[in-house]
């Protein structure tokens, strides 16, 4: 359920281990902190992904402390928690308000933090093979995020699972880049991407370079996350 400032969600018998996985997708697809949760038997188990300025972790410790929850714990970012499924409404609730609290009632901006940003030119190979040596990436040590300058947006298509991916084609000072972009053909970055009135704008794209090693066809491709407008054709 989406509440003002949280996401609780909750399911019979899910399964686990993907627990964590589905609250960091829905945290990031909403900008909210977000717990998924599975029940069995009357007991509720689950996991809490946060954002930037909201502690999670001292969420879950003072539902413990109020006798909400049966276990739990965790840091500023990630949480884990078990309780009777009884209890699962007064969870909600009770995460709903410490988040408000945390926020002082304001509903969170949607933010990227980019660690650098660079001329398009510069998404080539050898940067790609850099980033990918900083490997593993996950909690603790995430995968660069890149801001990508004045490049020419030239072409795009929807693509796989009814439409919702785009892949398309970045000019840049130094020839093309491949991009695509998973789930956003929806979403109004991809309707602008979509757009043919679009092609030949100038836009800086924000997101994740990687080496493209899909049917041995190597060279780069850029993950987009976001994309800004900086000039027309």
């Amino acid at each position: 359920e989406l509440g003002r400032f949280s996401i609780f969600i909750s399911g019979e018998g899910w399964h686990g281990g993907v627990m964590g996985i589905v609250a960091g997708r829905l945290k990031e697809k909403y900008n909210l902190p977000c717990c998924v949760a599975t029940k069995s038997d009357g007991i509720v188990n689950g996991s809490g992904r946060s954002i930037n300025g909201v502690d999670i972790g001292s969420i879950i410790h003072e539902a413990l402390a109020a006798n909400i929850i049966m276990s739990g714990g965790g840091h500023a970012a990630a949480a884990g928690f078990e309780m009777e499924e009884s209890f699962e409404k007064s969870f909600k609730e009770f995460v709903n308000t410490k988040v408000s609290e945390q926020l002082g009632g304001n509903i969170p901006s949607p933010e990227i933090t980019v660690d650098a940003c660079l001329d398009a030119g510069g998404a080539n190979l050898d940067l790609a093979r850099f980033i990918a040596t900083m490997a593993p990436f996950g909690m603790g040590n995430f995968e660069p995020v890149l801001c990508l300058l004045s490049g020419i947006w030239t072409f795009s298509r929807a693509m796989g699972n009814g439409g919702a991916h785009l892949s398309g084609n970045l000019k840049t000072s130094t020839g093309n880049l491949s991009c695509v972009g998973f789930n956003i053909s929806h979403s109004p970055i991809g309707e602008f991407l979509l757009d043919e009135a679009n092609f030949g704008a100038r836009i800086n794209v924000v997101g994740k370079l990687r080496e493209n090693d899909f049917n041995g066809r190597g060279g780069v491709q850029f993950f987009i996350d976001d994309v800004a407008l900086i000039g027309s054709k």
